[in-house]
């Protein structure tokens, strides 16, 4: 049973997310137990073995990837000026050429 302060606060669920709550709520839990049981931050080591091998292999590649490409977009930055590298939903000076 939830332990804290009780506030009613009325929320819509669609049938769907209503039974998948009910299917994962114990005889003596809440919702609101249930809701915080499945949101709670837990440690990373807990999920140590969810992943193959090749899908953690993968996953490394991908970071190491992205990081050599913000390492690639920094230098040019640094060589070429930020205006060559509009930030999302600014214009560069090559929008003013068409």
């Amino acid at each position: 049973m939830c332990p804290r302060k009780s506030v009613t606060k009325i929320i819509s669920l669609t049938r769907e997310a209503y039974d998948r709550l009910q299917a994962r709520k114990g005889p003596n839990e809440s919702f609101s137990d249930v809701i915080l049981r499945l949101t709670a931050r837990r440690p990373l080591a807990e999920s140590a073995g969810l992943l193959s091998k090749s899908s953690v292999k993968a996953i490394r590649e991908a970071i190491e990837e992205t990081r050599r490409e913000r390492q690639r977009k920094v230098r040019a930055q640094r060589k070429w000026g930020s205006e060559a590298f509009p930030r999302a939903g600014e214009a560069s000076f090559a929008d003013d050429m068409h």
